[in-house]
């Protein structure tokens, strides 16, 4: 299977046979280069497996993973993934605003205020989450929160 193709746990399960093909310890930081090329739900999914496949390596993963923590912030907003950039993931939708869908996003914070300008040049309004809970209240707003099926 080309590598590009490959689902996180393909690629890791892989890279940690390659790696005992040639008599070698799997470096936890290739892992972790693995675990951070994919969104957030693939990357905890993927996570997860390493935990129950190989435990042998996740305590070196998780310090690895600890090391490249970046603070983030959150942010809402309606603007499609399409504007998103520099590290900035989708958490979860948090239902819909006037119709169009709420994305609970988080950005890294040194690129907050060039992702929220980029949030508003396309007009989708960025909030913080103060500015959205207060928005929400409002009857104008016509905000409708996702149900745990969607």
């Amino acid at each position: 299977m080309h590598l590009p193709q490959m689902n996180p746990e393909a690629r890791i399960h892989d890279y940690i046979a390659r790696q005992a093909g040639r008599g070698l310890e799997p470096r936890a930081g290739a892992i972790v280069s693995y675990l951070l090329a994919v969104p957030r739900l693939a990357r905890q999914h993927a996570y997860a497996w390493l935990r129950d496949t190989h435990p042998e390596v996740a305590d070196e993963v998780d310090e690895a993973l600890a090391e490249r923590e970046v603070p983030t912030e959150h942010t809402y907003t309606t603007a499609p993934a399409s504007y998103d950039g520099f590290g900035t993931e989708t958490l979860a939708v948090v239902g819909t605003l006037d119709g169009q869908p709420v994305r609970h996003v988080t950005t890294p914070v040194e690129h907050v205020e060039w992702q929220r300008q980029r949030y508003g040049s396309g007009n989708y309004r960025p909030y913080t989450q103060a500015e959205f809970t207060e928005l929400i209240q409002y009857p104008w707003a016509k905000f409708v929160p996702a149900t745990k099926e969607s």
